[in-house]
């Protein structure tokens, strides 16, 4: 029994790695792979002889010393391993008369990228996907309605619903206070889904360092004849001070409404 070395190149961002002449019951070098890296398949050519087991064994030692077999084969093609450890070889266990050549194809595992979670987190009308019929985490000042609704919805079962119809009010907004959810010099971005009321006048929606002022970032605005949901976004970086998301009337009527539905915020 010897154990034989390996040969690598690289081929296109695959390593192929190679253990020639493999006699009955040699094994090869263990390989370690670049981070990232996992073999895809070992693939056995040459004269079988009699009786081997073609293995594929992987190791998760810092020094291979005790091995488990990721694949079997008694006959010479491809074998596929069932799992992925840091080390592996080939083993032409037992059998007679065999000079084999092993060759593993390892190659980069796909990168999944990292996907920032949502800030935020209250239950309630605007939470993607699992949405609650409250309006926790928000504040509202001047409106006639501030609700969770279901009658009109774009995502899940409700929807926020706030106007200033009734009584019109300047200033009439809803808004949620970010501040302990972002830090100075980072950037984030907002999105959500909104539509107008269809009745009154326009309104904004915004960032700003108060629940009033747009200062920091204006994102969308509507006006009566925007009935039909759509997604509205901007990214800004967070300057000294606080931060709100808000929602107001921008007119000179001081009146109109809005439904905003499908909330993220995340750290880009």
């Amino acid at each position: 029994m010897a154990t034989v070395s390996f040969t690598q190149v690289r081929i296109h961002g695959a390593v192929i790695v190679t253990w020639t002449d493999l006699s009955n019951d040699d094994d090869g070098e263990p390989y370690q792979p670049p981070v990232g890296y996992r073999l895809q398949s070992m693939q056995f050519t040459g004269t079988l002889g009699t009786g081997p087991t073609l293995t594929t064994q992987g190791s998760d030692e810092a020094t291979p010393t005790n091995y488990g077999n990721l694949a079997t084969a008694t006959a010479l093609g491809l074998s596929v391993p069932s799992g992925a450890t840091t080390s592996y070889r080939p083993l032409i266990d037992g059998g007679s008369g065999s000079t084999i050549t092993a060759i593993g194809v390892f190659s980069l595992l796909p990168q999944i990228p990292i996907v920032e979670s949502n800030l935020l987190l209250d239950a309630n009308a605007v939470l993607p996907s699992n949405d609650t019929d409250a309006i926790t985490g928000w504040s509202s000042i001047a409106t006639d309605v501030f609700e969770s609704q279901s009658s009109v919805v774009d995502d899940g079962s409700f929807a926020f619903h706030a106007n200033s119809n009734t009584t019109s009010s300047s200033g009439a907004r809803i808004f949620k206070d970010i501040t302990s959810l972002v830090n100075e010099g980072d950037t984030y971005e907002v999105e959500f889904r909104w539509r107008h009321v269809g009745t009154g006048a326009g309104w904004r929606a915004a960032i700003g360092p108060t629940s009033f002022q747009t200062t920091i970032l204006v994102i969308d605005d509507v006006g009566a004849s925007d009935t039909t949901f759509r997604t509205a976004s901007g990214q800004w970086t967070q300057p000294a001070g606080n931060a709100f998301i808000l929602f107001r009337e921008n007119s000179g009527p001081n009146d109109g409404g809005v439904y905003v539905d499908k909330m993220t915020l995340t750290k880009v």
